[in-house]
């Protein structure tokens, strides 16, 4: 700070400053019920980043902002906010968690009524942009306005890098605020396309109105969590067992069942202590909910089919979401189309321009647009009519004029 104040001095700026060792967020946590009269034109932060437990005097404080297990830096993010003066900006440098996601659900809706983005840079590097912090996930620096009235015509300038060493060759796009955050809609998603192919794929993507829960359809995690069902796993299969699927087994448009050599137990018995933990035979779509940073594809699904099923229940391991329809059945065509579309560069792209994480969670997939489920059948029908490999899926779905959308993609 003194050197700071030197060198705005040598240009003749006066400058002063101030340091507060009370609690940032219990100090201004007013600030969200409007009892406090906006102070700042500019705003700096670099919060910390760390969860809070739901009865931590700091989350009590900001309870309009909170939902599930709420992390400290977006409290620091929306009360900054708060403290701006109309048409102040903020300069926030966080992790990209907050984009998406249930747990940043209530922090968007607030944050993103009161102020508009203007400019984001995306550090690509997991490690190198906070290599002394354990923040394992993509990061941003954000510019926003303070403007309750922002319209969906406000420009935004995106820019990228892999981290702090290659800013002088960044890549920079700019877009209209509508790509990138729809104001209407109830979650605000924050997508961050960083080149002009991904901004198509997100306007294409956001142009379908339907989701898994307006077909009938529900996404669920794995139930088989190992450590807990110990006692029911097995090695070798029995005439009362079933298929155990592990994430292993699954890769685009395919299942492994059994793999040699795998170290895990591949069999689940089923027995009356067993059977909450089983899923009935029919056919789902089943999909990985982890990868790696450097794997290709974020999203990695298959198809399950009740015909090869040979007994009347099957295993799924927790680091698996799968999808159904509770009440009733996927039929093939659509077990083939959703689990085509979930391994498409599309929604692949579409996932990572809002997901920073390499977790992949039912909530997101319930919230995912997709295209008419009249499309999806069609997809899944052209995939068993000719046997379409999986790298020959987005051949396919690009050959398809507007996949029910207002956009084209290429």
């Amino acid at each position: 700070l003194d050197h700071l104040g030197d060198w705005l001095g040598e240009r003749g700026i006066r400058f002063s400053y101030q340091i507060r060792t009370d609690d940032f967020v219990l100090a201004n946590a007013k600030a969200l019920r409007s009892t406090v009269e906006p102070t700042y034109d500019f705003v700096i932060t670099n919060p910390p980043y760390f969860k809070v437990r739901k009865d931590d005097p700091r989350a009590q404080a900001v309870l309009q902002i909170v939902y599930g297990q709420p992390n400290i830096y977006a409290f620091f993010m929306a009360l900054s906010a708060a403290l701006l003066n109309p048409g102040g900006k903020l300069i926030s440098i966080t992790p990209r968690s907050f984009s998406t996601g249930s747990y940043f659900k209530a922090f968007r809706r607030w944050f993103f009524r009161v102020v508009r983005p203007t400019w984001i840079h995306l550090f690509g590097s997991r490690k190198e942009a906070f290599d002394r912090d354990s923040v394992l996930q993509e990061n941003v620096v954000m510019v926003s306005q303070k403007d309750e009235d922002w319209d969906i015509w406000y420009p935004v300038s995106v820019s990228y890098s892999n981290g702090v060493t290659d800013l002088e060759n960044i890549t920079s796009i700019d877009v209209g605020i509508s790509d990138i955050l729809q104001k209407d809609d109830t979650n605000r998603v924050l997508s961050i396309p960083v080149t002009g192919r991904e901004t198509k794929v997100v306007k294409l993507v956001r142009s379908w109105k339907g989701n898994l829960h307006s077909y009938g359809l529900e996404v669920s995690t794995g139930p088989v969590v190992p450590f807990r069902a110990q006692e029911h796993l097995l090695w070798s299969p029995t005439e009362e067992s079933a298929p155990l699927i592990w994430m292993q087994h699954v890769g685009s448009m395919d299942i492994r069942w059994p793999i040699t050599g795998l170290e895990k137990c591949q069999y689940i018995d089923i027995s009356e202590s067993s059977l909450a933990l089983l899923l009935p035979k029919k056919n789902y779509v089943v999909m990985r909910r982890f990868s790696s940073k450097e794997e290709s594809r974020r999203l990695v699904s298959a198809p399950i089919l009740a015909r090869e099923i040979d007994c009347k229940w099957i295993g799924i391991e927790n680091h698996l979401n799968y999808i159904h329809r509770p009440n009733g059945e996927l039929t093939e065509n659509e077990a083939y189309g959703i689990a085509a579309l979930f391994n498409s560069r599309i929604l692949d792209t579409y996932f990572r321009t809002s997901n920073g994480n390499t977790q992949v969670s039912a909530e997101e997939l319930r919230n995912m647009p997709l295209p008419p489920i009249e499309i999806i059948r069609e997809f899944g029908r052209q995939l068993i009519a000719k046997r379409v490999q999986s790298d020959e899926i987005d051949d396919w779905l690009q050959s398809q004029e507007t996949m029910g959308g207002t956009g084209t993609y290429g």
